[in-house]
């Protein structure tokens, strides 16, 4: 009954919102929506000058502050008749403060009248989310702010990103785009993967040896401890905060490379003490430090204990580590033993900590993600079974991982869609809610129903603000629109392993659904997911068995002749991945083909990819880092037929089944506006 109540009250919360949206017209891409919105009769003109009053004293929103009147195109000026008013407040009336420690209440009231605009909250955080709030209106209103007095805060505590840069270097530059970009949208954490097997990226001026051994293939670069600093300084202005990450007694073959001892080793410790110190003073905002502790045995609790007691005890911080830590230890059983004060659940092995904030990192690793299914499943995920944030769940973080070499930092963002992936995550962990985990709800969008209408209304909102907000970094953004792909998805046929094998769908003229088949919605789907007897695919929860054929296939129809772009694979290569290129010629060691208006697409490039060690670089196997193939759509109905063999394929990485189809400008940039998918086009 309570999950009922909820169902409910989050239905009646979007109908309001949606409803008051389309009243306004001006507040329907707001991204996350705001909690609540009552619109009033007058707007606030933009004219050119405005009397700032912040006699409260919140400290530190300057940039915020001067980065709307910029892009309001406002000035300041003591004599003006227009207002901009913060306040601070002890509390704001129907809302929730969903307390992790040493993290601010993010709250806010936002009321805009016609001259007037104030802002209460009760933490600068606050102030600053309200900000972010008006600046992105300006997308929709160029001359007025609609009047409307919004309430809102978010779900849960923690909606952060994070890079392992240990292993590929991102410049200062790319890595400030980011966090000034996500930081509209609200993302508040940013946790910096400073070190790995592949290179210590932490100047330690005590002991800088360690900046000095890094994997050949690999970048050598390291970030200075005044670059640190300015990029923490650059966060926290945007009301982000940046938590450091320095792995510890694992992921340490640089480490010990250089300075001849292991991380566990006292000497180890005594180098580590010293460099965390240098560590916490650089990072003189950055609440927590994260110290790792995974997937080594030498991560024992007296490790841990003592690594932990001396960032608590004497730099005064508190600890992150990630569960499940050391190597063949399944969680953190002993929390009254551990001296940590929060963790990151990572895999199916995580566990929740009870005693102790948690954070979802378990299927959050974008870098297995495909661009489009797993977006859609973990966004109609709840976060670690709640809805919104608890004493135990802080919130998500997404995590990206390149062990795979990939030498273009442009490719990174693009190949692990990163914007797409965080602020849909982000999102959901703003607004909260969520019908079931994703181990239940799996990694696909539903055809219709209420999730279906949920998440395509968040594809609405980030398509324009990749059109607007985003549009300095739009080609590193491969998501299009997806919501309106239908395919039909044929029942299985015996293959008996042989791939070759021709099947009724490659020899029928016009192809309508049969029994035994499926409709399923979306520009990418999982028939058998790279977590399969964990995550669900569209064919169900278990792994299917292999020796099988099948075939999706849709109509697109086009109002005209036209030359668009196709964007195909069969195979998304995970950034971890160490799989080798298929022959070329190939879509993939599976035999999988595509047929448009019954002529078959081959792949136009020869693959890059140089083999498949780590090492090797990723190259062009995944289509993020390919042009889309120029083919021609003709006026009406065009047949699109893919053969999807499921066949011992080796060396590939899990047991992986999937496709990727859909059509794009011939930049591969925004999908083809007009087009229809329908598998019974001509039929109906």
């Amino acid at each position: 009954m309570k999950h009922l109540f909820q169902t409910l009250a989050a239905l009646m919360a979007f109908a309001l919102f949606s409803c008051a949206a389309t009243a306004s017209g001006h507040l329907g891409h707001l991204l996350p929506q705001p909690r609540s919105i009552e619109l009033t009769s007058k707007g606030f003109k933009l004219s050119d000058k405005v009397k700032v009053r912040n006699g409260t004293g919140f400290e530190a929103i300057s940039g915020a502050l001067s980065r709307f009147l910029q892009a309001a195109q406002l000035t300041e000026n003591a004599a003006a008749a227009a207002t901009i008013t913060l306040n601070r407040v002890e509390t704001i009336e129907g809302t929730e403060n969903h307390d992790v420690p040493l993290f601010d209440n993010e709250a806010y009231r936002l009321t805009i009248a016609s001259k007037a605009i104030t802002i209460e909250a009760v933490t600068r955080t606050g102030v600053i989310r309200a900000l972010q709030t008006l600046e992105q209106m300006l997308q929709d209103n160029k001359e007025q702010l609609p009047g409307a007095v919004i309430v809102d805060w978010p779900a849960f505590k923690v909606r952060g990103f994070m890079h392992d840069i240990g292993r590929s270097y991102l410049s200062v530059e790319e890595l400030k785009e980011e966090i000034d970009l996500l930081a509209r949208f609200k993302v508040n954490v940013f946790q910096w993967h400073l070190t790995d097997k592949h290179g210590f990226r932490f100047q330690s001026v005590k002991h800088p040896n360690v900046n000095m051994n890094f994997t050949p293939t690999r970048s050598q670069k390291y970030y200075t401890q005044a670059e640190c600093r300015e990029l923490q300084d650059y966060a926290w202005e945007r009301g982000m905060t940046l938590i450091p990450e320095i792995d510890m007694p694992g992921h340490s073959a640089r480490f010990e490379g250089a300075v001849g001892c292991t991380m566990a080793s006292e000497e180890g410790k005594a180098i580590l003490k010293d460099i965390l110190a240098e560590v916490a003073a650089t990072f003189d905002k950055a609440p927590y430090i994260h110290i790792g502790g995974d997937e080594t045995a030498e991560a024992t609790k007296e490790y841990i204990n003592e690594m932990a007691g001396y960032i608590r005890e004497t730099l005064q911080r508190k600890v992150m580590v990630w569960n499940p830590w050391g190597q063949g230890q399944s969680n953190l059983v002993e929390p009254a033993t551990m001296q940590v004060d929060m963790c990151t659940n990572w895999a199916t092995a995580g566990r929740k900590v009870t005693g102790i904030p948690n954070i979802d990192m378990r299927y959050n690793y974008v870098n297995h993600f495909d661009m489009f299914a797993d977006l859609a499943g973990i966004y109609r995920s709840n976060i670690l079974y709640e809805t919104k944030g608890t004493a135990d769940v802080a919130g998500t973080i997404t995590g990206i991982w390149n062990d795979r070499l990939i030498c273009d930092e442009k490719l990174i963002v693009k190949e692990n869609n990163l914007y797409a992936n965080v602020l849909a995550i982000a999102d959901r962990a703003w607004k909260g809610g969520g019908k079931q985990y994703i181990e239940t709800g799996g990694a696909y969008l539903p055809n219709s129903g209420e999730e279906y209408e949920e998440f395509k209304d968040w594809e609405d909102r980030f398509l324009f603000h990749k059109a607007t907000t985003l549009r300095a970094v739009q080609e590193k953004i491969p998501y299009v629109r997806q919501t309106h792909m239908r395919w039909n998805l044929s029942k299985s046929y015996a293959n008996d392993g042989t791939a070759a094998t021709a099947f009724e769908p490659e020899n029928k003229e016009v192809l309508t659904p049969q029994p035994g088949d499926m409709t399923v919605t979306g520009a990418g789907i999982w028939l058998n997911h790279i977590w399969a007897g964990t995550v669900p695919s569209v064919l169900g929860k278990a792994a299917q068995s292999k020796g099988q054929t099948r075939y999706a296939w849709t109509y697109v129809h086009s109002d005209k002749e036209q030359t668009v772009g196709l964007q195909f694979q069969t195979y998304d290569y995970s950034r971890s991945d160490r799989g080798a290129a298929p022959a070329n010629g190939k879509w993939d060691m599976m035999e999988s083909r595509v047929w448009i208006n019954d002529t078959e697409i081959l792949p136009t490039e020869e693959w890059t990819t140089a083999g498949s060690g780590e090492e090797d670089e990723l190259g062009n196997v995944n289509f993020t880092a390919r042009r889309p193939i120029p083919v021609i759509l003709k006026s009406g109905w065009n047949k699109v037929v893919l053969k999807l063999p499921y066949v011992n394929a080796s060396p590939l990485r899990g047991n992986k089944w999937q496709y990727t189809c859909f059509f794009t400008d011939l930049d591969g940039i925004n999908a083809v506006e007009g087009l229809r998918y329908d598998p019974n086009g001509p039929t109906r």
